[in-house]
């Protein structure tokens, strides 16, 4: 908490920063306490102070924080420029609890016009989730300023804005490199390893009629290591992305999936840290055992992985929640903390009607003449 005080005349008007979040949306519904809420948050604010000798009657602010959740505990910074003064990097400590989360912070009381401390604050928030990425929250806390005795309420509003849990780190204290250094200690080397499925490409229907039908399906990928990533050859690119396919219903039968590798002049192929590429598959759907057959319907569902392990070193991929889609995110998205914090994720899979994916990946396929 940084609360920032100036004597103007007669008239003394305070500045505060502080931490809330409730996220602002209409899905209350959601179970948001699965939510993690590690992160940037930008913040604004006002304050409202109990009647005090100095004349201090309100404040506002803007700043930012940045939280990393473990478990039930949080940790983070509040960083905040108090108008020429210097930016502040304060401790925070919290709680999260059911759908919301408590949190603490003291600092400096700062004159705006000198940059001087005149004294401290201590603040207490308490914040209600409704949605992962924006809110309102409510605070209380006293401070002391040119030695007189404050007490105040707030109430501030938050949105995420990335995934990033300090200022020049992504996942804090964690395996991962500052910013300056994503991209740039080699290949396959420097901080963490995360591939990630970003979006896959399948038909909405086909039809058998008479004999097999093959179709084109594409699995998009992303490079989310904090390093660039080499596809060496045809053999590791097969390793690296798969795609399946199963009977979701109806008595047809699952697709033959094949994957189309690129030519060998193509490789390598090398992803810097945010890059994408499409790996290209087949899928042959079978017609009828007997074409008097009266025909069949059916669904075929699909699931793409990325398999981190089958690049050169075999090592595990860092992140394995983005390894796979299907995949879903409460509304209306989160941030992936890698590489860099700024990859807003939505989830993959068939839109859902809270506007993110994540729904099955279906085909409706008809075999022979119904």
């Amino acid at each position: 908490m940084l609360l920032a005080v100036s004597r103007i005349a007669s008239q003394t008007v305070a500045r505060s920063f502080c931490l809330a979040t409730a996220l602002a949306g209409s899905v209350s519904a959601q179970d948001l306490s699965t939510v993690n809420v590690s992160g940037e948050w930008d913040v604004s604010l006002t304050a409202s102070f109990a009647p005090n000798t100095a004349g201090i009657t309100k404040g506002s602010g803007k700043g930012k924080i940045y939280m990393t959740q473990a478990g039930s505990l949080i940790t983070g910074v509040v960083v905040d420029k108090l108008g020429k003064c210097q930016s502040f990097e304060l401790p925070l400590n919290g709680l999260r609890e059911d759908n919301g989360f408590t949190a603490s912070a003291s600092g400096p009381t700062i004159d705006l016009i000198t940059c001087a401390g005149i004294g401290n604050a201590d603040t207490l928030f308490l914040a209600t989730l409704t949605t992962g990425a924006a809110g309102t929250a409510t605070g209380s806390g006293s401070a002391l300023a040119y030695d007189i005795p404050l007490t105040y309420t707030s109430v501030s509003t938050l949105k995420r804005v990335s995934g990033l849990q300090t200022p020049t780190d992504p996942d804090g204290f964690g395996p991962g490199v500052n910013l300056d250094l994503i991209g740039k200690l080699g290949l396959g080397v420097g901080g963490v390893h995360d591939l990630a499925v970003y979006k896959v490409t399948i038909p909405k229907s086909v039809k058998a009629k008479a004999g097999p039908v093959t179709k084109k399906l594409k699995v998009q990928i992303q490079n989310r290591s904090q390093h660039s990533e080499v596809i060496e050859d045809a053999a590791m690119l097969a390793g690296v992305v798969e795609l399946t396919a199963e009977v979701d219903s109806g008595l047809v039968d699952a697709p033959t999936i094949t994957l189309v590798a690129p030519k060998e002049s193509k490789f390598p192929i090398v992803l810097k840290p945010r890059a994408k590429y499409t790996a290209v598959f087949t899928a042959e759907f079978a017609g009828p055992a007997d074409p008097m057959d009266p025909g069949e319907t059916g669904t075929i569902s699909y699931t793409a992985r990325v398999h981190h392990e089958a690049l050169a070193g075999n090592i595990a991929d860092g992140h394995s929640f983005d390894d796979v889609a299907p995949r879903s995110v409460i509304a209306p998205y989160t941030f992936d903390t890698f590489p860099d914090g700024s990859i807003k994720e939505k989830g993959v899979g068939a839109k859902k009607s809270d506007k993110t994916s994540g729904d099955p990946l279906l085909t409706a396929l008809t075999v022979g003449v119904p």
